[in-house]
């Protein structure tokens, strides 16, 4: 399997659902265009095969969300989140070509 290419779907996937995702507070709002912009940056990391290899952590792009509590509720960009980093996390410890 292609964790490269399997990362990056999984990576778009939550970028499709953090860009409907509609905040009701300023300080959420930033936070998502931050968020949306770091997923931006993984994926070109990604893409160009230059993200470095996990060695078991986490991405990050779970953390964050439950600082905010419309955010954490939004079960949709939760799961997706979560996914992005267990993935991460646990089959990209080492980055194959």
């Amino acid at each position: 399997m292609d964790c490269y290419k399997e990362f990056e779907k999984r990576l778009v996937k939550l970028k499709r659902i953090a860009s409907d995702v509609k905040t009701s507070s300023r300080l959420a709002g930033i936070f998502m265009e931050k968020y949306k912009a770091n997923i931006d940056e993984l994926l070109q990391l990604t893409r160009k095969r230059r993200i470095p290899d996990s060695q078991g952590a986490g991405c990050g792009l779970f953390k964050g969300l439950s600082d905010y509590g419309e955010l954490e509720s939004n079960k949709a960009l939760f799961q997706a989140a979560l996914e992005v980093d267990r993935y991460y996390s646990n089959e990209c410890k080492t980055f194959k070509d």
